[in-house]
């Protein structure tokens, strides 16, 4: 017996269902020897393919789908989350977090503002990194965060950025986001986060 004709009403039930979800998913197959092959067929027949006279079966129809009206290519893509990141803790030390995706599940944990700028302690729990962040500095400053364990990393601003920040170190320990002025100790600090 071939392997898509129904012995019983189950197996017949069974196989009505495969045959309507394949034809509800847009005809992708339809299961040969079963009414959705032949109403598939009939559906398209400049794509169906003739039966034979001898055989009363209908062949499966062809499907492209990129010709069905309507049809709209999906690119797939893993959702880009914290465990998805190149490093962790001291790994991260000196890495960009918005090229390694720790930013994306970051949050503000310390945070000061000044007469126009706003500088940010952001921690990535995913990657246990921080990193600083300052919107609307002044160009001739320095931003920077340091870790307890005496691990910094800086970046200057110059004109025209309204938004910098640094590279992360490890938040494995206690850490800070600062600024001030260039070549100065007379600088600004978040709380230990």
């Amino acid at each position: 017996m071939h392997p898509f004709r129904t012995a019983s009403p189950a197996r017949a039930l069974v196989a009505g269902a495969t045959t309507t979800l394949l034809l509800a998913l847009g005809g992708l197959a339809a299961l040969p020897g079963t009414a959705g092959a032949a109403t598939l067929a009939k559906a398209t027949p400049a794509k169906a393919t003739p039966a034979k006279a001898a055989d009363t079966r209908a062949a499966p129809a062809k499907f492209a789908p990129e010709s069905a009206p309507g049809f709209t290519p999906v690119t797939l893509h893993p959702a880009l989350t914290p465990a998805l990141s190149p490093c962790t803790a001291a790994g991260c030390t000196g890495e960009d977090p918005s090229g390694t995706n720790c930013a994306d599940d970051a949050t503000t944990v310390a945070s000061f503002s000044g007469a126009s700028v706003r500088v940010e302690l952001r921690y990535s729990r995913g990657c246990q990194s921080a990193w600083a962040r300052a919107t609307s500095a002044p160009a001739g400053q320095v931003l920077y965060v340091e870790n307890a364990k005496g691990t910094r990393r800086q970046v200057s601003i110059r004109n025209g950025r309204t938004s910098v920040w640094t590279a992360m170190v490890d938040s494995s320990v206690r850490t800070r986001a600062c600024l001030g002025p260039l070549n100065s100790d007379a600088v600004t600090c978040t709380s230990w986060g």
